[in-house]
């Protein structure tokens, strides 16, 4: 159990990045679907109020969740070689950042509420705050899933959490439970991906965790998870600074209208994301290689993306009316 976790080849192969980028590409639509049904669930199914304060805890879910991992989820895909008890020691201090922001979240809750002019924030911030007890369980399994260019094994687990998410959302919604059903959704969400990576995952883990290591991933992770925590709050701080100023039914049409015309994007920058951060670390070594590569990527995403981008633009009320129902409009 303390030996060499199997180094990812210097090289990765060209049909098994292409097989990466399809089972992302599957996960991603299928992913990308069962969303935008959870959302237009939210929608036809809950008053603008509910989602509006389900809005305030996911702004502040979004930006400690990019803490949930120190940084060392990145690391565990770029490092070159892993000890099992070095992976161990990664999974225990996440676990603990987990907690810890759990418990952050929580003493959160009512100043947010205060924020916000609305005590009722308060309690859905608190049911809001274990998820990241269950998200801190997934990243080092989807991590070293990443690093194995394991893509099949990611997206059936998100497939699976996905659809549970949709089915537990309407059924609550169904049944009265109003914003409760998008915290609900959310809790089967994070536990079928919980118990897919970590069914999935090759590694068995080693009693011993080394915790010398932890400094060193987290010089990288840290730098990884520094710069998303600042493009985070550079296109986020709009629903924190206007929910001071709005009611909760303004903020959910706002959150609904920005979102829905950015899913092009986030869903095929997610895609990408998924598949190219691997196959470059493993290029690291071959700077001309990894440039070339770049240029491709960013190229193949720019010919799909732009026209997806510009239909959605021209045919935006017909797409709020399917999507969310005519009291959106």
């Amino acid at each position: 159990l303390g030996g060499h976790v199997s180094t990812p080849p210097a090289n990765p192969r060209p049909r098994s990045v292409a097989r990466g980028y399809v089972w992302s590409l599957v996960g991603r639509i299928g992913a990308t679907v069962f969303a935008l049904g959870v959302e237009s669930a939210h929608s036809h199914l809950l008053e603008p109020y509910e989602i509006g304060l389900a809005v305030a805890g996911l702004w502040l879910m979004g930006l400690l969740d990019y803490l949930a991992d120190l940084g060392l989820g990145a690391a565990l895909v770029q490092r070159t070689e892993l000890t099992a008890a070095q992976i161990a020691a990664a999974v225990q201090a996440i676990g603990l950042a987990s907690l810890a922001l759990a418990g952050v979240m929580a003493v959160s809750a009512w100043p947010l509420a205060t924020w916000y002019g609305n005590p009722a924030v308060a309690w859905v911030v608190l049911g809001m705050a274990p998820v990241f007890v269950l998200r801190g369980l997934a990243i080092p399994a989807r991590s070293l899933l990443q690093r194995d260019l394991a893509f099949r094994a990611i997206s059936v687990a998100d497939l699976v959490g996905a659809a549970g998410q949709v089915t537990l959302t309407v059924a609550l919604a169904l049944s009265g439970w109003g914003v409760w059903a998008i915290v609900g959704g959310m809790y089967a969400l994070e536990l079928a991906r919980v118990v897919g990576y970590w069914f999935a995952s090759p590694v068995a883990l080693s009693r011993r965790a080394d915790w010398s290591e932890i400094p060193s991933l987290m010089r990288f992770g840290g730098l990884v998870a520094a710069g998303t925590i600042l493009s985070y709050l550079f296109t986020n701080a709009d629903y924190f600074m206007l929910g001071r100023f709005w009611d909760e039914a303004e903020l959910s049409q706002y959150f609904n209208g920005f979102r829905l015309g950015l899913y092009p994007a986030v869903a095929g920058g997610a895609v990408v994301y998924r598949v190219a951060y691997p196959a470059f670390v493993q290029l690291k070594h071959d700077p001309s290689a990894m440039g070339r590569r770049f240029l491709a990527t960013s190229r193949q995403m720019g010919m799909l993306l732009f026209p997806i981008a510009l239909v959605v633009a021209v045919t935006a009320d017909d797409v709020v009316l399917a999507m969310y129902g005519p009291q959106w409009l």
